[in-house]
């Protein structure tokens, strides 16, 4: 025969204090690992995200939560396969509009609002008899015959305001 003894108030005491501690341990470890379970895949994003924006378009974007998170990292991947793809026929269509500016009959020189070289092609180089180094980024002034007026000048003042706003100039005996 055995005797049941009563759990005394200091051991009832004893018992809730631990149950109670191993639930708050219990729930902590829970939420520690539902946290890392909804951030690990976020962060990942996150991190593909930043690359990507500073043009690292090779990032793999691996994450397999098969929930919401997962469609965003799919919506990633097709952004990227796009940009991709512009990038290809942008970079084809400019390689096909330099190779006509290269090969033009016509000389073509490219300024900057400010009057500066930013684009020769070689018939302008054949013709003035520079280097495309020694003009880029030089005064556009300086193939022209300086005038006695700094209005007159077409490369100047508010010559040069028109001549921005309308975009070329023909035929201009200087």
């Amino acid at each position: 025969v055995t005797s049941y003894k009563p759990i005394s108030l200091t051991g009832f005491k004893f018992i809730l204090l631990f149950t109670s501690v191993f639930v708050i341990f219990i729930v902590i470890i829970f939420g520690v690992w539902l946290s890392r379970l909804v951030t690990t895949p976020i962060l990942k994003l996150r991190d593909a995200a930043d690359r990507i924006g500073k043009g690292q378009l090779d990032t793999i974007i691996e994450v397999k939560t098969s929930d919401e998170i997962e469609e965003l990292a799919d919506s990633f991947k097709e952004m990227v396969s796009t940009i991709k793809e512009k990038q290809k026929e942008i970079l084809a269509e400019k390689t096909y509009a330099e190779g006509i500016l290269a090969n033009m009959i016509d000389t073509l020189i490219v300024v900057d609002p400010d009057g500066k070289i930013k684009t020769v092609n070689k018939a302008t180089l054949d013709l003035l008899g520079y280097t495309e180094r020694e003009l880029i980024g030089q005064a556009v002034g300086m193939l022209f015959a300086e005038e006695e007026e700094e209005e007159e000048l077409l490369f100047k003042g508010t010559r040069l305001r028109k001549l921005i706003e309308q975009g070329s100039v023909q035929n201009f005996d200087m």
